[in-house]
């Protein structure tokens, strides 16, 4: 999945395209956004200006599944619906290492519990 930049400046956008069962293109656009400070810098960014990442679920147990978005329609109003391509039962490779994550995030945080965080 590629984000791009919108043209404003301030947010984020992926162009998501599937076909229906009749063979007709359906488009639609996905928003995302950084906390500040926390935007793509140029140098993680392609010859094209778009962020290349992947979508992940990641459930309460730990396993990670990929994350492929479909456009849908009915009744002339776009929505966007995301299908998960595995079963979770093996890891899937992101690409990083655990030393990228800290460099990305920061230093790793050994104080926080599981329970005190707002979500997964």
């Amino acid at each position: 999945m590629f984000l791009n930049k919108s043209r404003n400046g301030f947010t984020w956008y992926a162009h998501i395209k599937s076909t229906d069962q009749g063979g007709n293109e359906l488009q639609h656009y996905l928003n995302f956004r950084f906390k500040k400070g926390c935007e793509p810098k140029a140098q993680d960014l392609n010859a094209h200006g778009s962020y290349e990442g992947e979508l992940i679920f990641h459930d309460a147990n730990g396993r990670q599944r990929k994350v492929f978005p479909v456009v849908n329609e009915y009744n002339g109003l776009k929505s966007i619906e995301f299908i998960l391509m595995d079963d979770g039962s093996k890891p899937v490779d992101l690409g990083f290492t655990q030393d990228d994550v800290g460099s990305i995030f920061g230093q790793e945080n050994t104080d926080v519990q599981p329970e005190d965080l707002p979500f997964y």
